[in-house]
């Protein structure tokens, strides 16, 4: 995987999470942890903003991203990059995820959307 960087995400505990950012075209590795997928848009400074779009956690990368319950939902927003963080353990996994949605809005993550039952 041809990675073009690293960018920090901090959630609502303050804790930085550390990310490694590929084009959203690129194919995943089997390896467990979260996952962000962002629309990156250059900014004034020369390198670029990340809105996220969804946020959540993997068994296994490649397996996750095949056919994604949002992908529909992940494509009209303009999401073309994806956030990697390798983690071990689903606690881990479970905390980090939690920490980051409580921080970030995104578009296509129920917890941030809630449906309303009509």
């Amino acid at each position: 995987m041809a990675s073009l960087g690293t960018m920090l995400w901090s959630g609502a505990s303050k804790k930085d999470y550390q990310f490694h950012v590929y084009p959203i075209t690129e194919r995943c590795p089997a390896e467990a942890g979260i996952y962000i997928f962002s629309k990156a848009e250059p900014n004034t400074t020369g390198g670029f903003t990340h809105h996220p779009i969804y946020i959540g956690k993997a068994i296994a990368f490649d397996d996750r991203f095949l056919n994604h319950h949002k992908g529909g939902c992940i494509e009209k927003n303009g999401a073309n990059r994806i956030c990697l963080m390798q983690v071990k353990t689903e606690a881990e996994r479970t905390a980090i995820e939690n920490d980051l949605l409580k921080r970030w809005p995104t578009k296509c993550n129920e917890v941030n959307n809630p449906v309303t039952p009509k």
